[in-house]
């Protein structure tokens, strides 16, 4: 929830606004493993695996040579039962701290929905500190609307030494409901709000005199 204080008149009154979310907003959905990749494991409750569509933590292994490790793609899994504008994209790494060790650096490229264009600006690898929960949103290209069967699907590699520590991190992307089959039409998120304005509102042509 975002609260705004405005200072106003003599005696400096304050006056508080609230601007609650726009219903649906904030909506996080993890990204999964669901191809195995050499190098990469899913953290389940009955132990390690190769591939999941179930749990999303991750464990990465040091690279074979000094450099980057194989490249993984991770999805969401398909919703059939809403549609979703695409609004920003999280990870959460856990960064080991064992003195003398060097550590791995998680890196993503080539966030898009399906085949569409890349959503990234940067068009090779990025730090995944970029987009570390608690950040600033970096923003992004554009915020497509997800149809299933459509899914979100990223890239990632780790760069590091073969003497590297494992590191674990998950990631997500965050999304505005905005049809829902059992919950009905939601508002749209606040961007998408002056566009909505403008249609209703056009504005009048001035007629030259």
């Amino acid at each position: 929830m975002n609260q705004e204080a405005y200072l106003q008149g003599a005696g400096r009154l304050q006056f508080r606004t609230v601007s609650p979310a726009g219903t649906g907003r904030k909506v996080y959905i993890p990204m999964y493993l669901d191809s195995a990749t050499n190098g990469f494991q899913v953290m389940t409750p009955r132990g390690l695996q190769s591939s999941s569509q179930d749990y999303p933590n991750l464990v990465l292994s040091a690279p074979s040579s000094n450099g980057s490790t194989n490249t993984a793609i991770l999805r969401t899994p398909q919703i059939p039962y809403a549609v979703m504008r695409f609004v920003g994209f999280i990870t959460k790494i856990n960064t080991p701290s064992i003195p003398n060790q060097p550590v791995m650096d998680i890196s993503f490229a080539d966030l898009k929905v399906g085949g569409a264009t890349n959503l990234f600006v940067h068009e090779e690898f990025g730090s995944g500190q970029m987009y570390q929960i608690g950040n600033a949103n970096p923003g992004f290209r554009y915020n497509p609307i997800i149809v299933s069967p459509n899914r979100m699907e990223v890239a990632v590699q780790g760069l590091g030494l073969t003497t590297s520590t494992s590191i674990a991190f998950s990631c997500a992307v965050i999304c505005d409901v905005l049809q829902d089959d059992e919950y009905g039409q939601h508002l749209s998120g606040a961007y998408a709000r002056p566009q909505a304005i403008n249609r209703l509102n056009p504005k009048k042509k001035k007629v030259k005199k």
